[in-house]
Order: structure tokens, then C-alpha cells, then sequence
């Protein structure tokens, strides 16, 4: 019995202190809240934009991946190491990260902004309709498909971009105008693109010499000086007589209605506007 006593009191310090080293090991395992927030560069403000946000463990012992768009999300993660991925716009920023306690983590984009609008002229008004935009990567040898970053259609887009150089090309009706645009880290850059147009507004007449009013289908080509003399389609247009803009240089209208066909050339002169008269004959062949 001396022996035995002795045991059990050992026996029954053990059972009482289990329960607590049980709380501290839930404790430990215990979601705490961490909060996101992004910034453009270093010293900035938090962006009130809406961020995509990816966060994912790095072990098998973190909270399940995550993904969510919000300016500064707060999540519940268990502590641990993760990936914290973010995007604005087109610029990108990914984090390892540690979490121990609440608190906050700050991931900085160095990124800039860029905005587009076009001008037919010097003393113009911006377009406020829809411009087809496409935004490529800059590269010396000119345009390269494969550096396009995106492509969209509004009057004056705001992007959000990686520092560097990009090639900027905009297209409104018959105008096609580039440019090359620097975008630096924490600015935002107002770009006016000038189309230096004309405009035009064509009219067909059949062999009658009677306006056509319906079923027309127009081709707009340049007569283009590094295509080898080959004429580059810029547009096309169905309406009875389309009017549209175009940047300056030499063209030639196409223009079909049903079995009748004619064309003519004319020079666009910015700022001018002009009306252009095709006569129609029967196609050949």
C-alpha cells in the first residue's frame, strides 16, 4: 500500500494537468484576424481600389486557400506560413508571408497609372465615343503580338501598369493612331493622343446617276507607302452614306451594292471635311 499510494498521486497530477496543456495546443492551432492592405509604392496610401487577392498556405497546416476581390480584405488564418498574391490592374505582387498573431500585412505594387484619350485635332474635343485601345509592351523592332498586354473599348481607359514603356495604339472609326508612353512607379500620366483627322462622308450613285439609299457595303483602304504599293483595309461600313473620321494620307473607297461595284480615291487633310461621290457600274465577271 506504500508503494501504491505513491503512484496514484503521480497518476492523478498527470490526469488533472492534461486538460490545460490540451488548451495551450488549441490555442497555438487558433484562427487569428489579419488584415490586407495594398499600397502602389512605399509611403503611399492604402488603395481603396478593388484588389484580387489569392492566399494560400504554404503547408498542409494553414488555412485552405483563399481568393478574394476587396480593397483590404480580413481573413481568419490559422498561424502559419503563406503566399499572398495580389493584382490591380496589370500589375502584379506575390508575398511569403508568416503569421503569428492578429494584426496587418502590406504588400506594395510599384506600379503606375496611365490614362488615354484621343483628339481628332490640335484644338479638338476629346472623343467620348467608344476608341478600340490596344496596349502592347514596347519593343524596338515595333509592334510585337506576342508583348500585347490587353485590348479594350472605351473613351478614355485608366490602367493600372508595371513600370516601363508601352506601345499605345487607338482606333476610332478610320483613324488609327500610335504612340510609345512611359509609366513610372506612383504617377498617374494623361495621355492625348492627336489624331491629326479629316473627315469624310461618302454618297454612291447608281447608273442612273440616282442616289442609293440602301445596300451599300463601304471598304476603306490606304494607299499605304511601306505595304509596296498594296492598299490596306482601315474600316468598313453598311449605313446609306457613312461619315467618318480619318487620319491624313491618301485613301480609296469600295464600295458594293448588289452587282454594281466602283471605287475612288481621295486625301484626307486634317481638320477638313470633304464629301466623296462613287459612281456605280456593273461588276466584271
Amino acid at each position: 500500500m506504500r508503494i501504491l499510494r505513491p503512484f496514484i498521486l503521480l497518476l492523478s497530477f498527470c490526469l488533472l494537468t492534461l486538460p490545460a496543456f490540451n488548451s495551450v495546443a488549441l490555442a497555438d492551432d487558433a484562427p487569428v484576424k489579419v488584415k490586407f492592405v495594398g499600397y502602389i509604392v512605399q509611403g503611399a496610401k492604402p488603395l481603396n481600389d478593388d484588389i484580387k487577392w489569392s492566399i494560400a498556405p504554404v503547408s498542409k497546416d494553414g488555412t485552405a486557400a483563399q481568393q478574394m476581390t476587396k480593397a483590404s480584405p480580413e481573413v481568419q488564418l490559422v498561424p502559419g506560413k503563406y503566399r499572398v498574391t495580389a493584382t490591380l490592374g496589370f500589375a502584379t505582387v506575390t508575398r511569403d508571408i508568416t503569421v503569428s498573431d492578429a494584426g496587418k500585412q502590406e504588400l506594395v505594387f510599384d506600379a503606375g497609372w496611365a490614362r488615354f484619350q484621343m483628339i481628332p485635332g490640335q484644338k479638338a474635343k476629346p472623343i467620348q465615343d467608344n476608341v478600340h485601345w490596344t496596349i502592347y509592351r514596347y519593343s524596338k523592332g515595333g509592334v510585337d503580338e506576342n508583348q500585347k498586354i490587353t485590348e479594350l473599348d472605351a473613351p478614355s481607359p485608366q490602367l493600372t501598369l508595371p513600370p516601363g514603356w508601352y506601345t499605345v495604339r487607338g482606333q476610332y472609326q478610320g483613324i488609327i493612331v500610335e504612340a510609345v508612353e512611359e509609366v513610372k512607379a506612383g504617377t498617374l500620366y494623361k495621355y492625348t493622343m492627336v489624331a491629326y483627322a479629316g473627315k469624310a462622308t461618302f454618297t454612291a450613285v447608281d447608273t442612273k446617276g440616282k442616289t442609293v439609299k440602301k445596300g451599300a457595303v463601304w471598304t476603306i483602304e490606304r494607299q499605304a507607302k511601306n505595304s509596296g504599293g498594296k492598299r490596306v483595309p482601315v474600316t468598313t461600313d453598311s449605313s446609306a452614306s457613312p461619315s467618318l473620321l480619318m487620319g491624313e494620307g491618301k485613301y480609296v473607297v469600295v464600295v458594293k451594292v448588289g452587282d454594281l461595284i466602283g471605287e475612288a480615291p481621295f486625301d484626307v487633310k486634317a481638320t477638313r471635311d470633304q464629301t466623296v461621290t462613287v459612281k456605280l457600274k456593273p461588276a466584271e465577271g
